[in-house]
C-alpha cells in the first residue's frame, strides 16, 4: 500500500524477464486503501491471486487477479465486512482449490472471519462470523495457516502477552471453531507472530519476545506443543 492509498505490486517469473523483477505496477489508484494499511496475499490454485486489506471506511476490501479470465485483469475491489470494524492485522489462506478465508482483528480486540467457496453460496462470500470474543487480540498480530485441506490454524498475541491459537477442522467440529487456548503463557510475546506448515500435520509458530528475543513452538500430528 503505497503512501497515498494506491495498492501496487511486482513479479517474478522463473524463465521470464531474465531472471529479473519487472517494475512494480499500480493495481488500484489512490483512496483504495488506508495508508497505512495491513495486506495480504494468497492463492488457492496457481492461476489465481487474492489480495486483502483495509478500505477507507475501515471494511476488508479484495480483489483478486486469474490468468485464466477472459480479461487478465484484477477484479473490481469488493468489501466483505461492516464498515468501521478492522484494525491493524489481516490474515488469509486458500487451504484447497476453488476456496479462500480470511481473518482480522477488529477495532475492540476480537477476530473476525469470512470464506468463499466456489461451490457455495452461488460464489458468493459468506457473512462475516466472529471466532474469538472481543479483547483477545493484540492490533497487529495474526497469522493463519492450513496444513491439510479440511483444517485451519490461527495465531495471535493477547493482551497479556499469551501466544493464544485457534483451529477449525471440517470433520472434527463442523461449522464451529475449537475455542482459542494459548501455546505460550503471559508476558511470552509482543507485536508480531508468524506460522508455517512445512509438512502436513506439522506447524512451526515464532514470535518477538518483550526484549526482542525470537522464541517459537512446534507441534506435530495430534501431540502436545
Amino acid at each position: 500500500v503505497a503512501p497515498d492509498g494506491s495498492i501496487a505490486t511486482a513479479w517474478w517469473q522463473a524463465g521470464a524477464t531474465n531472471g529479473a523483477w519487472p517494475v512494480p505496477y499500480t493495481i488500484w489508484g489512490p483512496g483504495t486503501a488506508v495508508s497505512p494499511s495491513p495486506i495480504a496475499a494468497t492463492s488457492d490454485v496457481p492461476w489465481r491471486i487474492a489480495l486483502f486489506w483495509l478500505m477507507p471506511d475501515q471494511s476488508i476490501g479484495m480483489s483478486t487477479w486469474d490468468s485464466t479470465a477472459a480479461s487478465i485483469i484484477w477484479t473490481n475491489p469488493l468489501s466483505l465486512s461492516a464498515p468501521g470494524a478492522a484494525t491493524t492485522a489481516i490474515a488469509a489462506t486458500g487451504r484447497k482449490p476453488g476456496h479462500l478465508d480470511v481473518f482480522w482483528v477488529t477495532t475492540d480486540g476480537s477476530i473476525n472471519t469470512a470464506w468463499w467457496d466456489e461451490r457455495q453460496n452461488s460464489g458468493a462470500w459468506a457473512a462475516e462470523f466472529n471466532i474469538a470474543p472481543p479483547s483477545s487480540a493484540m492490533p497487529g498480530s495474526l497469522s493463519a495457516l492450513t496444513r491439510i485441506p479440511e483444517h485451519l490454524d490461527l495465531f495471535w498475541i493477547a493482551p497479556d502477552g499469551s501466544v493464544m491459537t485457534a483451529w477449525w477442522d471440517g470433520p472434527l467440529t463442523g461449522p464451529n471453531w475449537n475455542a482459542p487456548f494459548p501455546i505460550a503463557g503471559p508476558g511470552s510475546a509482543q507485536g508480531a507472530v508468524t506460522s508455517i506448515s512445512r509438512e502436513p500435520y506439522h506447524v512451526d509458530v515464532f514470535w518477538t519476545a518483550p526484549d526482542g528475543s525470537i522464541l517459537t513452538s512446534w507441534l506435530q500430528g495430534g501431540g502436545n506443543w
